[in-house]
Parts: C-alpha cells; sequence; structure tokens
C-alpha cells in the first residue's frame, strides 16, 4: 500500500513539474538543430559564422540569478532568430542583465522565416512574448497594425541621444518610439592605407586617387555597383526608392542622377555586380578601395591588420555617398500587463547600455550607440561611417523593387540600355508585383 502511495504522489509531482515548464499558450521552448540555426538571417549575402557544437542549444532559458529565492515568478520572455554571433551575444547580455536583477529572463529561438508570422498570430491573440529582437524595417508595419508598443513613455531623451542618429529614422514612427536597436551593421567603404594613404574626401578625389593608385598588381578602386551596395547612394541625389504609399520613387532626375554616380565608378576603376571578387582581391591587399558590409570586417582585420581604414562617405554635390544600415530592434508586446511592461523595459533598456555595447565587438558587432567608449579604432571608424549612412527602407514592398533594379544595373553596365528606359522598365516590373501580391 505504502509502495502504491510512494509511486502515485510521484506520479503527480512529475504532472506539476511538467505544466509548470511549459504553460498552456506559452510557446514550446524547443533545441533548434545545427541546420536550423546556420539558416540565412536578415542581413543581404551576410555569411553566419558557424554554431560551435558546445553552442548551448539544450536550453533556451538563461541561466537563473543567484537570488533565485527572489525572482518573480513570471519571466520576461523574448524571441529572437539569432543564430550566428549575436546569438552568443545576446546569451552574454541577458545573463549579465540577470546577475543584478531578480527577473527571470526566457529565450526562446524562432526561425527567422517563422518568426514574423508567429508573433503576429501570438500578439493578435494576446498572447506571445514580452519583447522580440526583429529586422527594423518591420517595426512600421507591426505597428500601424498595433502590433507593437508606442515605448514613448519609457523611452528618455538621455537613451534616445546616445544611439547612432541614423537608427532615429527606423525606432521612429511619426511621434512614436517603436523600438529600441540592439545591434546594427552596413554596407561601408574599406581602404587599403598601404595603396590609398589618405582618404578621398569627395568624388572626384576618389576618381582621381583611385587612378593614380592604379599600377602593376594594384588596382585603386574595384566597386561593386549590386544592390545592395550601390543602391543608398540615390541619398546623395536627394531620392528615395520607395514613397509613402509604397510605390516606387526612382523613375526621375534622382534615378538618373544615381546611375550617372555608378557610371562614375567606372572612372576609377573596375567595376562588378554582385560579385565576391572584388573583397577576395582586396583582402589579399591588391585593390586600395571597395564597397561591402560590415559583417566582412573581422576578416579584412586579420588579412590586412593596421593596413585597413574604414573611411566617412565621400560627398557628392550638396550631399555625401551612403550604404544601407540594417538594425536588429527589440520590439514590445502591447497586450502585456503594466507590470510585465515595467519589466520588460529594465531589459530593453539595458541592452544599448555601456556594459552590453561594449561587449559586442568580442562577437564581431558593432554597437548601436555612440558613446560606447570603445578603444577599438576600427569599430570607431565603422560607428562614424555607419552614422552617415541610409537606414534599409521598411516598407514591405521593398522586396519587390531589387530584382527588377538589379535588371536594370546589368542593362545598362552590360548591354548599353539607356538609363531612363532601364528606370521606366524596372518601375513597371515592381508596379505590377505589388499590384499582384496586395
Amino acid at each position: 500500500m505504502r509502495r502504491n502511495l510512494r509511486v502515485l504522489f510521484l506520479l503527480l509531482v512529475i504532472m506539476v513539474l511538467t505544466a509548470c515548464y511549459n504553460m498552456p499558450g506559452e510557446p514550446p521552448i524547443t533545441a533548434p538543430t545545427l541546420s536550423a540555426l546556420n539558416e540565412s538571417l536578415s542581413a543581404p549575402d551576410q555569411p553566419l559564422a558557424k554554431i560551435p557544437e558546445e553552442f548551448p542549444l539544450e536550453s533556451t532559458l538563461v541561466p537563473e540569478p543567484a537570488t533565485q529565492s527572489q525572482a518573480i515568478d513570471t519571466p520576461i520572455t523574448l524571441w529572437h532568430s539569432f543564430s550566428d554571433d549575436r546569438a552568443q551575444a545576446l546569451f552574454e547580455a541577458v545573463a549579465n542583465y540577470q546577475e543584478n536583477q531578480s527577473v527571470r529572463v526566457k529565450l526562446v529561438y524562432m526561425p527567422f522565416d517563422d518568426l514574423l508570422e508567429s508573433y503576429r498570430l501570438a500578439a493578435l491573440s494576446e498572447d506571445g512574448p514580452d519583447l522580440m529582437i526583429a529586422p527594423g524595417e518591420w517595426g512600421d508595419n507591426l505597428f500601424e497594425e498595433g502590433l507593437i508598443l508606442d515605448l514613448s513613455e519609457y523611452a528618455s531623451d538621455e537613451l534616445i541621444t546616445r544611439l547612432n542618429p541614423v537608427t532615429l529614422e527606423i525606432i521612429k514612427h511619426n511621434d512614436a518610439v517603436v523600438g529600441i536597436p540592439f545591434t546594427i551593421r552596413g554596407v561601408v567603404m574599406y581602404r587599403n592605407a598601404s595603396i590609398l594613404p589618405v582618404a578621398p574626401t569627395d568624388i572626384d578625389q576618389l576618381i582621381n586617387m583611385t587612378r593614380d593608385a592604379t599600377h602593376g598588381r594594384f588596382i585603386g578602386s574595384y566597386l561593386d555597383l549590386g544592390d545592395v551596395f550601390s543602391a543608398a547612394h540615390l541619398s546623395a541625389c536627394g531620392g528615395t526608392w520607395i514613397d509613402e504609399r509604397g510605390y516606387p520613387n526612382f523613375n526621375n532626375e534622382t534615378g538618373l542622377c544615381w546611375f550617372e554616380i555608378l557610371k562614375t565608378f567606372q572612372n576609377a576603376g573596375p567595376v562588378a555586380i554582385d560579385s565576391e571578387d572584388d573583397f577576395e582581391r582586396f583582402a589579399s591587399g591588391n585593390i586600395g578601395l571597395i564597397v561591402d558590409g560590415t559583417w566582412k570586417l573581422d576578416k579584412l582585420v586579420d588579412s590586412l591588420g593596421n593596413n585597413l581604414v574604414i573611411d566617412p562617405w565621400p560627398s557628392y554635390r550638396e550631399k555625401h555617398l551612403s550604404g544601407f544600415v540594417w538594425a536588429d530592434c527589440i520590439y514590445m508586446n502591447p497586450t502585456i500587463s503594466k507590470q510585465s511592461q515595467v519589466n520588460a523595459w529594465s531589459l530593453m533598456e539595458f541592452l544599448p547600455g555601456q556594459q552590453t555595447q561594449i561587449m559586442l565587438p568580442e562577437h564581431g558587432l558593432i554597437p548601436t550607440t555612440i558613446d560606447s567608449q570603445i578603444a577599438i579604432p576600427h569599430i570607431q571608424q565603422v560607428i562614424q561611417a555607419i552614422s552617415m549612412g541610409t537606414m534599409y527602407p521598411s516598407r514591405k514592398e521593398i522586396e519587390f523593387f531589387w530584382e527588377p533594379l538589379n535588371h536594370a544595373i546589368r542593362s545598362v553596365f552590360e548591354e548599353g540600355v539607356d538609363p531612363a528606359t532601364a528606370l521606366q522598365a524596372a518601375r513597371n516590373q515592381i508596379v505590377v508585383e505589388i499590384v499582384e501580391n496586395r
């Protein structure tokens, strides 16, 4: 009889523990596979770091702080899709946060392709996580759908002024603050100082200096004209790719000006379209100047050392050349309770803080604040260059732009098509795609 009672008691304990681990309506905490973790994320053409076998896949729950007895029963739940160095940085940042906090944090991995729709469905049903880290370009649409909270009540002027100014375009929606950036990355101009000792300050200097530096096996510049690396130069012409309705806004004088900039690059040296050849030659020490992503920074530092410099963008007419910038932003679920908002905000405020931002370069990431007190010259240079960048457009229709625009670039530079004709053809194709998908 006593044995039967002990068995019954153990069964009841197992049932209680199981219910506490995965409450009804709560996303299941599952360990993703290595193949899922190495899937493509949001940065265009970004090579992902392979996840080492010791990566903590067995749990998405960050270890509880030492003051477990004082911990608040309901944890802060944060959904993310990081599977590269950003995952390592997030785990470390949250562990640091919990050292002095009684609030537990539960990190839940979601495959990137599932993250948006899963969050949308959960938030619409007044469920889901307290926080989500996602691409900054999602913010406007989620806010218009009422699925993320206006953070103006919590985000102080002091915090906003510490952020890289380029991010303000993506975190603000009219007067609302819709998100807080965690990390940023972007397209920048890399220079090999052993070939080009001085940085060009305007586009004319860029042409003349790179021409003069071309001799023997050395080439002054080798610039990629593909959309990822060249599209942001439209801002130098005072243009934007997409209007407030989501339709093309480039089939005009600003678009023709943009093509003039790209043609000017041909005068500086060879050009490519979506090629890795420029990067490989630059990393080998044979090229003076290229344009590429900050996700290549660590490899280039290893290859070129102190000869590597990241320059401010050269001026063009009254403005300057530019590169696209992407941000990973933290968003808050508007359906959570007021106390949960306060708890979640304490984590949101910690992630762009000094302790976290100083740690990010250790994981190959770029801080989102301009006062991070980082003594690494290359990181300081990147932060300055990114501040001159252009935020990647946040309208969801932008996904229909790049294939037609890349075709327009190739038709002009490989087939000799008139730029006005190429722009018109690209516009027509984009409009058809937008109409069919609305």
